[in-house]
């Protein structure tokens, strides 16, 4: 696998990992709020009905059913009931949510549920009913949709934006770093030493560049050797091992050469 292949596959995996945790985190933190929330906006509903119930003018069934439609004709509860001492309902009024402000399959994956909140109602030490009511849940699923589909789209785009960089980074490497580290080797193999040493542009080369220096004097020296054993075998060829002068073999190979140089 190349290096492209792993840098991306990597990244994509890391993205992955963030994604998930990031999500998970987020939309249970977020879940946890709103169902928070909800159960207060029900409990001070809820507490502020009883006081209304509880005053002397609304002691009437009709008064309550009006005040009780009043408050649930707001729209931010399912749920208004008032009941007598003995539990039996009073007033009720329910409504079931036919909207889907967020796919069936999220809302089984991240549950949210309003909790009911209850406060009784007195007459000075008399206790004339208890107060229920159930906040509406569907503006909670509606922000808790949005704000996970915002969070997936920032963490993709980011995830994108990773894995652009990464193909630049390894384009980099290879129109750059890799090409001229493979141009010394090719001149190696020419027989081309220079004598500069190879300075790697980023640390992370560093490990192939001394390899080449390495390789690059041995070279060196193995051809200077060579040439020493070049040098030495023509000596013995054309010259008396023990006088040093030119033997007959070095002038008759001088007088053949002048001869075809003539011609």
């Amino acid at each position: 696998m190349s290096i492209l292949r792993r840098l991306l596959l990597s990244v994509t995996l890391a993205i992955g990992v963030i994604l998930i945790g990031t999500l998970a985190l987020s939309i249970g933190a977020a879940r946890n709020y709103l169902q928070g929330q909800l159960l207060s906006q029900s409990e001070d509903s809820a507490l502020s009905l009883s006081l209304t119930l509880a005053l002397p003018g609304n002691a009437d069934q009709a008064t309550q059913q009006l005040l009780v439609e009043a408050l649930f004709d707001s729209g931010h509860f399912s749920v208004v009931r008032l009941n007598d001492p003995n539990g039996k309902v009073i007033v009720e009024r329910r409504i079931e949510n036919t909207l889907e402000p967020a796919p069936s399959w999220f809302r089984a994956l991240v549950p949210l549920k309003a909790e009911p909140a209850s406060h009784v109602v007195t007459d000075g030490w008399r206790q004339i009913g208890t107060v229920t009511l159930v906040a509406n849940d569907i503006y909670a699923w509606a922000a808790l949709w949005d704000s996970s589909l915002r969070l997936v789209e920032w963490v993709v785009a980011a995830g994108l934006l990773w894995g652009l960089f990464a193909f630049a980074l390894v384009r980099w490497l290879k129109g750059k770093l890799l090409a001229e580290i493979g141009e010394h080797v090719r001149a190696m193999g020419r027989g081309e030493l220079p004598s500069e040493p190879v300075v790697a542009r980023v640390s992370e080369l560093s490990v192939v560049t001394d390899a080449i220096d390495q390789a690059r004097a041995s070279l060196r020296a193995m051809a200077e050797d060579h040439t020493a054993q070049v040098e030495s075998l023509k000596l013995e060829l054309n010259r008396d091992p023990v006088t040093g002068a030119a033997n007959r073999k070095f002038f008759m190979n001088e007088f053949r050469r002048m001869l075809e140089a003539g011609d």
